[in-house]
């Protein structure tokens, strides 16, 4: 009866319109609606919005169809055009598109009409629920909790107001409230449907794991269907001690057996073309000041613009300061969380996703269902409850590195394992950091252990074990810190387990959770931190070495147990990880035997962890591009997924290839197309060039080639850099005049065969070969120079007046401050270039000297003195008249491309080609177009030229050996 009251007030407004509804049309809709026909009522709808659009009516039918097949974001625009239409929309309308906008993941907007539904009507229970739903979706639950009280004070038995009460609590860290709501609402419906699961979720976070499994088990009764509670119930299986890594692969493969609905379209497929720009899906609910966005940023602001376009599908409504820095760097934003799966996929494969990287596994806003639809050609399972194997045979690879993955287990994983030469992740350091202080225990007289991980991990056998280095080192305390532990009954429960093992209350120091700032300030009361087994730290392990704690790990069965192992390595602590109690406890109690050198550690700790490769954005953009790149490249060649293991220089390898994979990049494809006839040579000595950041992308231009004389070993190898490129490596080798040099090696300088001046004695010394350019036999022309300022950059210029005769721009750096004998000023070497048809150009990168002192108090900061600069040297006015089009072109390009010179690259241009060089100037928006006619330029390669690799005469190698060998 009241739908047909409803309907009578909707037509009522739209006769007062002039756009009554025809009955006949209405009951058609009503019986296609009302026996579940909801594509005819859908074509029925449409056609009554088409013929009367100005009826309320039928968009408000409209919307309630597309609400039946779960289009609500359609569903929420069809009613947002009812309140339009109608004079004074009903308090039941506006429910009605709010509701639909927060299904749609727009509870932001849902809000306002929430707010207006109450304000009107206080007493309006169900428009509170969806008042307080909305806001605990936008992160907002202090308000939440507001509005659930009132709704609560109307009707303490409603079940919906004790789900999302539960839910607003638990996010409050309100442990005991919220299981305590939920028991509450057991009470009233035995079978409401979620309730077991969140029960079970509170358990684990206990670390009462026997009863999780059985709320688990009995929500899979209720919902045999819901893959969700099958997924937390294998997370849980990572806290239990009790499970072996075989029991847990095992149960990870169940879920695709139940659960997987592959999609009747197959895999996505997009272009196959390794060089091109691949378009990445990142998917997750993680992109704010959570473990996901804290140890992604630094990667994502990182990643070559050039090489990927990133899209960001959160399954979040949270918006915080890290979210916002993420948004900046992604190229497109999408909140996707009220998209069905099939949604969802459909959306995927529309945008035309090469790569999709999962960041949200089987936790918080999990979209399993959605990946084994398969909706992009490759997906990829990175950080996320990255614990283990998702078992899933729709995920390719999984992004780790050879800590988290050793040698030995892929056979417990359905993915094929990427192993990064680092870490798997990259910490963002937070810029509300707490500062770090002086050891604890030099004040207390006593160590303090801490653990501030997640006390779900909090197993009984581990504090068992933790119990007994407590009794050895006498006087110790214990502080734990976590949501949990504002809970009594949880608290005392932690005081009985440890009580039974003879550590009395005294010695232990539970407290409850904090703002994020104020709980890594707790690690100021810390001495050593305890690592939790068999499910490590992650974060918190960061957190704890950034507040300069080391902390003591053994390591678990599983990825998951081994996440402290991997950042304490490659923070340069190996020696912390241990694989049983017995060292676990020696470790810890070598640390506390030691307060000076602890101390020391504590001082220092935070600079060796933001220097070490866990916080070194671009290093880890550059191994994960060359990750991405190689998969895709893979599979552009029509290969199944395959481990892929990284060298520690950065070089990837695949498991059933011989040799590291050369990878194809992808070219600018909104710069200018410089079309070279043949690629650039490069002589490099000092390894200037290879060094630069940007060495990967000259190389993979595919139009420079390089050779790079290493006489210091700068680079221990340059594999990193062959998978992109020619390049040829002689390390321990200079260019000079062919006789023996002298290796002078100081420890924290590099090494130079210069002597310097200070006469330091305790300098180790090496005999090194060099050799004189023009001995080279078979030599090309080279095009380009980089001199360093360790080596006796004259002597190579002297012994290679025939190799640069037509050389186009030589790179020299000067010491205007001289620190070593014989280093060249910049006199002598204008005066080699002139006599040699070069003139001076500029000066690049400039180095300048301050004579102000290290002080945190200084508010400004002025460097005076040039030290030392790149001279750039180019043909003489007389040379440049009497090139080849071929070599201006060449000469503009490395100006360009090494230089970021842009108007002498110009003019250099516009002497071979006015037209090209017309374009170029609109190509880096130097010009507008202003009637200048440009055609769409596509690249063509020279003829006979191959793409994935450059001409370059292996024999340089061969002459190059004989020459050495000869001295």
């Amino acid at each position: 009866m009241a739908k047909k009251h409803a309907r009578r007030r909707s037509t009522t407004r739209a006769s007062e319109a002039g756009n009554t509804l025809p009955a006949a049309q209405l009951g058609a809709f009503d019986m296609a609606f009302q026996g579940g026909d909801y594509s005819r009522a859908l074509r029925l709808a449409e056609a009554m919005v088409q013929r009367y659009p100005g009826a309320a009516q039928a968009h408000e039918l409209y919307a309630n169809v597309l609400g039946r097949l779960e289009r609500f974001d359609e569903a929420g625009d069809a009613m947002a055009r009812v309140v339009e239409l109608v004079t004074t929309p009903g308090a039941a309308q506006l429910l009605k598109l709010a509701q639909y906008q927060v299904l749609a993941g727009r509870a932001a907007a849902a809000v306002t009409a929430l707010e207006e539904v109450v304000e009107a009507k206080p007493a309006y229970l169900v428009a509170l629920v969806w008042l307080s739903r909305a806001c605990h979706q936008l992160g907002n639950n202090r308000k939440a909790l507001e509005v659930n009280d009132r709704a609560l004070a109307l009707d303490a038995r409603h079940e919906e107001v004790l789900l999302w009460r539960a839910r607003i609590l638990d996010q409050l860290k309100r442990h005991d409230d919220a299981l305590e709501t939920l028991e509450r609402l057991l009470a009233v419906n035995p079978k409401h449907i979620g309730v077991h699961n969140h029960i079970a979720t509170l358990y684990v976070k206990e670390g009462s794991y026997k009863k999780a499994e059985a709320h688990f088990a009995k929500e899979l009764e209720l919902d045999p269907t819901n893959g969700q509670v099958h997924s937390n119930l294998l997370m849980a299986a990572h806290y239990n001690p009790e499970y072996s890594a075989e029991d847990i692969f095992v149960k990870a493969l169940e879920w695709e057996k139940r659960f997987a609905k592959p999609s009747p379209s197959g895999r996505a497929d997009t272009l196959k073309d390794p060089a091109k720009k691949l378009r990445i899906g990142l998917l997750s609910g993680g992109f704010r000041m959570h473990p996901v966005g804290q140890m992604i940023l630094p990667a994502l602001e990182n990643l070559a613009a050039e090489q990927f376009e990133l899209i960001a599908y959160s399954t979040s409504q949270v918006v915080d300061e890290l979210t916002r820095k993420i948004q900046q760097v992604v190229h497109r934003w999408e909140v996707i969380e009220g998209l069905s799966d099939s949604q969802l996929d459909r959306k995927l494969r529309d945008d035309g996703i090469d790569i999709l990287v999962d960041m949200n596994g089987a936790g918080e806003g999990s979209r399993c269902d959605t990946l084994a639809r398969e909706p992009a050609p490759l997906i990829v399972k990175w950080v996320g409850s990255l614990i283990n194997t998702t078992g899933l045979s729709c995920i390719d690879y999984l992004l780790g590195d050879s800590i988290e993955a050793p040698d030995g287990i892929d056979s417990l994983y359905t993915e094929s394992l990427i192993r990064l030469p680092d870490d798997y992740i990259c910490y963002h350091v937070p810029e509300d950091a707490p500062p770090g202080n002086s050891l604890p225990a030099l004040r207390n007289g006593y160590i303090t252990f801490g653990c501030l991980n997640n006390p779900a991990k909090l197993s009984p056998p581990m504090l068992a074990e933790w119990a007994v280095l407590l009794h050895e080192i006498p006087g110790s305390k214990l502080l734990l810190r976590g949501v949990q532990f504002e809970s009594k009954r949880y608290r005392n429960k932690v005081f009985g387990t440890l009580a039974e093992h003879g550590i009395s209350s005294d010695r232990l120091i539970l407290e409850g959770p904090a703002q994020h700032r104020e709980f890594m300030a707790t690690y100021q009361r810390i001495d050593i931190a305890l690592d939790t087994w068999p499910y490590s730290g992650g974060l918190t392990t960061c957190e704890a070495l950034m507040m300069g704690v080391p902390v003591v790990t053994r390591v678990g069965p599983t990825f998951a147990g081994r996440h402290s192992a991997t950042h304490l390595v490659n923070a340069g602590l190996p020696e912390l990880v241990t694989d049983s109690w017995e060292d676990f406890r020696r470790r810890a109690k070598e640390l506390a035997s030691d307060l000076p050198s602890l101390a020391v550690i504590r001082a220092s700790l935070r600079t060796i962890l933001m220097d070490s490769p866990i916080c070194d954005g671009p290093r880890f953009a550059n191994h994960l591009t060359t990750a991405l790149r190689a998969i895709w490249q893979r599979h552009c060649e029509g290969k199944v997924p395959e481990a892929l293991t990284f060298s520690k220089s950065g070089a990837a390898q695949f498991a059933d290839e011989e040799a590291p994979v050369k990878l194809a990049l992808a070219l600018p494809s909104d710069g200018f197309d410089w079309q070279l006839e043949s690629p650039v040579l490069a002589v490099d000595n000092g390894a200037v060039l290879a060094s630069r950041p940007d060495a990967r992308e000259l190389l993979g231009s595919g139009r420079i080639v390089m050779l790079s004389f290493d006489p210091g070993c700068k680079l221990e190898t340059v594999d990193h850099l062959a998978q992109y490129g020619e390049i040829q490596h002689f390390p321990n080798t200079s260019l000079g005049d062919g006789e023996p040099a002298t290796l002078y090696i100081a420890e924290g300088a590099e090494p130079t065969s210069l002597p310097p001046l200070d006469g330091d004695l305790n300098i180790e010394q090496h005999q090194i070969p060099t050799i004189a350019l023009d001995s080279i036999e078979g030599l090309p022309n080279i095009d380009l120079l980089a001199l360093d300022a360790n080596h006796e950059g004259l002597k190579v210029l002297e012994h290679a007046s025939q190799a640069l005769r037509d050389t186009l721009l030589i790179q020299a750096r000067i010491a205007f401050q001289p620190t070593h004998e014989r280093q060249p000023n910049l006199a002598e070497v204008s005066h080699w270039m002139s006599r040699h048809g070069f003139r001076f150009y500029r000066l690049n990168d400039l180095a300048y000297r301050s004579y102000l002192p290290t002080r945190d108090d200084l508010q400004q900061y002025q460097a005076t003195e040039l030290e030392s600069a790149d001279a750039l040297f180019l043909p003489s006015h007389e040379r440049i008249a009497v090139l080849s089009d071929d070599q201006r072109i060449k000469l503009a390009f490395l100006l360009h491309t090494v230089y970021g010179v842009k108007d002498f690259t110009y003019s250099v241009m516009a002497s071979v080609e006015p037209e090209k060089a017309e374009r170029y100037l609109i190509a880096e928006g130097i010009a507008g177009i202003n009637g200048f006619e440009s055609e769409p330029i596509e690249y063509q390669y020279a003829q006979g030229e191959d793409r994935s690799s450059c001409e370059f005469d292996d024999t340089i190698s061969q002459d190059i050996d004989r020459v050495m060998n000869g001295y």
